[in-house]
């Protein structure tokens, strides 16, 4: 049967389950774990928007292989190389985008599959995470809850990312979605994103409902970067906003806008980081940076 056929995602574990219309790299001897991402529907014109691939996953990097009929070529990511890693999650859009150097790979997929793809993408986390583990163990806050309780949704969305028992959550800023009402020649309702920036012992997790500037009220997309990624962290000033930002290494910032009230809680938390050691000596990074930026929203604002 052709492979493209193929509606549901389904694990790779063994050879075997590779597509006999797949051609898999010889190099790719063993791995830890697989899967198959089928391809899009087609659009009007019968086009479709990507072809379907297989990931195989190696204990030192990720294999993406597309179709043998698809005009693309197979690309390996190394793990020491993988910079940040995004995980979209709305209704049934889901995608996978992974940044290592110049190379900017976005895997989308139908999340009628989705049980499937996150079982994946924790063992992807996982030999990702520990193969850029170097720094010594964090020390535990004081203070580990900053800003507003997690809602429902947030609280789902942090279990859903989170690794399992090797991964505590040592400390959180929270900004939750708020509801505002205007009128202009009619009332109406509009709704400012969350987010959610977590401190794990392995990761700094951003998580939020906001995809390129606009509020999703059924979906989350969050970001993850290893410690030793982690340059900056701190307030500043983005188009004369108020705004929070995590600097990493070698890729763009993430920023986020903060709300009115909540600067003292994102600045405790920054200054809260900054004091656990050996955080600091650890990154290689000045994370009480302060700093001032203007211009025209950029891609990683999301």
């Amino acid at each position: 049967m052709d492979s493209r056929d193929y509606v549901f995602a389904f694990p790779i574990n063994v050879s075997a389950d590779v597509p006999a219309d797949f051609e898999p790299p010889a190099e790719v001897s063993d791995f830890v774990a697989g899967l198959f991402l089928p391809q899009s529907e087609p659009d009007r014109l019968w086009r479709r928007a990507y072809p379907a691939r297989i990931l195989l996953l190696t204990r030192d990097g990720l294999w993406v292989v597309p179709h043998s009929c698809a005009m693309e070529q197979t690309l390996f990511i190394p793990l020491r190389s993988l910079e940040t890693l995004e995980c979209g999650r709305i209704l049934l859009l889901g995608w996978i985008e992974l940044r290592s150097g110049d190379v900017e790979l976005d895997l989308r997929y139908n999340r009628r599959c989705s049980d499937t793809v996150e079982k994946f993408l924790t063992k992807l986390k996982d030999c990702w995470l520990a193969e850029k583990a170097g720094q010594a163990a964090l020390e535990s806050p004081s203070r580990r809850d900053y800003g507003e309780a997690l809602n429902v949704k947030f609280k789902y969305a942090l279990e859903t990312e989170m690794i399992g028992d090797d991964e505590p959550p040592l400390m959180r800023f929270f900004l939750p979605s708020v509801r505002r009402l205007r009128r202009r020649f009619l009332r109406y309702e509009t709704w400012s994103a969350g987010d959610l920036v977590v401190l794990t012992s392995r990761r700094l997790l951003w998580i939020t409902d906001r995809n390129r500037g606009v509020y999703e009220p059924y979906g989350t997309v969050s970001r993850s970067a290893p410690l030793s990624s982690l340059t900056g962290l701190h307030l500043c000033l983005f188009n004369n906003e108020p705004s929070f930002e995590c600097a990493l290494r070698r890729s763009q910032a993430w920023r986020f806008p903060l709300a009115a009230g909540f600067e003292p809680e994102a600045r405790n938390f920054a200054d809260c980081i900054r004091e656990i050691p050996p955080f600091l000596n650890e990154t290689g990074g000045d994370l009480g940076q302060r700093t001032c930026a203007t211009g025209p929203e950029e891609d990683h604002l999301l």
